[in-house]
C-alpha cells in the first residue's frame, strides 16, 4: 500500500492469497486482517482519508492479481469465499478507521 513494513506486508499477504490455488484457511485471513489494521493506523496518522486508503488497497489487490471474480482456476465456492473475504477486508478498513 505504501513503502512502510505494514504496507509491504499487506501486499505480500494479498499476493500469497492470490497465488493459492487451494482453499484459504483462517490463518491467511487473520494475517491479512492484522496487517490491514496496522496499515490503516499508520495511514490515518499520515492524514489519509478512508477513501484514499480503500482506493490504494484496491490498486494493490489488482497489482498482485487478487481478483477473485476473474480467477477461472478457482472453484465457484472458492471464488465466492474470496469475494466475501474481499468485502470483509474493505469493511474492516472502514470500521477500523472510524473506531479510533
Amino acid at each position: 500500500m505504501y513503502s512502510q513494513p505494514a504496507g509491504i506486508a499487506v501486499r505480500a499477504s494479498l499476493a500469497s492469497i492470490a497465488d493459492k490455488s487451494s482453499g484459504l484457511d483462517d490463518a491467511d485471513i487473520a494475517v491479512l486482517h492484522a496487517y490491514i489494521c496496522i496499515a490503516v493506523d499508520e495511514l490515518r496518522a499520515l492524514h489519509w482519508s478512508v477513501e484514499r486508503i480503500i482506493m490504494r488497497l484496491k490498486q494493490v489487490a489488482a497489482e498482485v492479481g487478487f481478483q477473485p471474480s476473474r480467477n477461472e482456476t478457482l472453484s465457484a465456492d472458492e471464488r465466492q469465499r474470496r469475494q466475501a473475504l474481499w468485502a470483509d477486508t474493505i469493511e474492516q478498513c472502514i470500521e477500523h478507521y472510524y473506531e479510533q
